[in-house]
C-alpha cells in the first residue's frame, strides 16, 4: 500500500487497510500477513494501531529491482513481517 506523501494523515492508509481486512474476511481467510520496510515508523504506527503483531519470521534484508505501477525501483531495505486474525464473514464467503 502507498499513499501520496501529500495525502498523508488524513486516515487513507487506516480505511484501506480496514477495506482489505473487510475483503479479506469476506472471502472466508482468518488472517492478514503485511511487511514494511524497517525504517517506516510511520507503517509501523499505523500497523500497531490497527492490532497487527509479531508474525515470528525474522526480518528480512531485499535487495535490488522491484516492479511497481510505476515501473521499476530499487530497493535496499529490510522488511519485518506482521500479522493480524480478523474475524471471518461465513455469509458473505459461503455466496462468494
Amino acid at each position: 500500500m502507498f499513499v501520496r506523501e501529500d495525502r498523508r494523515r488524513r486516515g487513507i492508509g487506516e480505511e484501506l487497510m480496514r477495506g482489505i481486512e473487510r475483503v479479506v474476511g469476506e472471502r472466508g481467510h482468518e488472517r492478514v500477513s503485511i511487511s514494511y520496510g524497517i525504517e517506516n515508523t510511520a507503517a509501523r504506527k499505523l500497523y500497531e494501531k490497527l492490532g497487527y503483531r509479531d508474525a515470528g519470521v525474522p526480518p528480512q534484508r531485499v535487495v535490488g529491482t522491484i516492479l511497481v505501477r510505476s515501473g521499476p525501483l530499487e530497493v535496499d531495505d529490510t522488511l519485518i513481517y506482521l500479522v493480524k486474525d480478523i474475524p471471518v464473514d461465513l455469509e458473505a464467503s459461503r455466496s462468494s
